[in-house]
């Protein structure tokens, strides 16, 4: 796939930290409710008969492992989005630098003219 390049624009990066922010919520609802969804698989497998509570032990342990898996997805979501936080940062201080130096020139080139102060 070819990227096209595009100009930079701040809001492309705010809207991606948006919808990365809005990605992280769902992940961390999905987790919430995976606890009360393994307490009760946990508690139905405690009540079967022996034979069906192992299967449904092995079923919870796997689930568990999936579970701690997308909690690692999770934190690295969240350092991506801290990562972005530092980008726009960045990118703040880049245009304030920029926005600083085009004054500051045309500030000289009306002094070099001879037309007098301009602060």
């Amino acid at each position: 796939m070819k990227m096209v390049h595009r100009a930079q624009d701040t809001r492309l990066l705010i809207a991606l930290s948006k919808a990365e922010k809005e990605y992280t919520a769902c992940l961390t609802g999905l987790l919430n409710a995976s606890q009360a969804s393994f307490a009760a698989l946990t508690a139905y497998g405690a009540s079967c008969p022996p034979g069906q509570a192992q299967t449904v032990i092995n079923v919870v342990g796997l689930l568990n492992g999936a579970e701690d898996a997308l909690r690692k997805y999770a934190g690295v979501v969240d350092g991506w989005r801290a990562d972005l936080k530092l980008v726009k940062n960045s990118e703040d201080e880049v245009a304030s630098i920029l926005r600083d130096r085009e004054i500051l020139y045309v500030c000289a080139l009306l002094n070099c003219r001879g037309g007098g102060a301009v602060f």
